[in-house]
C-alpha cells in the first residue's frame, strides 16, 4: 500500500478522525510501575488494570492534546 493510500484510508476511518466542529481532546497517560510486564497481559479492562497497579505505581504523567478538524 502506498503512503498516500494509507493516509487516505486512515483519514477516512471514523475511529481515527476527529469529529468536525468543536475541538476534540486526546488524553494520554504514562504510568511507571515496578510490575513485571508479564503481570499486565493484553486485553485488561481499565478496572482490572487499576487493581493490578494498586501499590505499584512509581510515577505518572499525563498529556491532553486538543485538535480541531479544519
Amino acid at each position: 500500500m502506498s503512503v498516500a493510500r494509507a493516509r487516505r484510508a486512515w483519514a477516512s476511518t471514523p475511529a481515527h478522525a476527529p469529529p468536525p466542529g468543536s475541538p476534540h481532546h486526546y488524553t494520554f497517560k504514562v504510568i511507571a510501575t515496578d510490575l513485571d510486564p508479564k503481570e499486565l497481559p493484553p486485553g485488561l479492562t481499565l478496572p482490572e488494570l487499576e487493581a493490578k497497579l494498586t501499590g505499584h505505581v512509581k510515577g505518572a504523567a499525563g498529556l491532553v492534546g486538543l485538535f480541531v478538524k479544519p
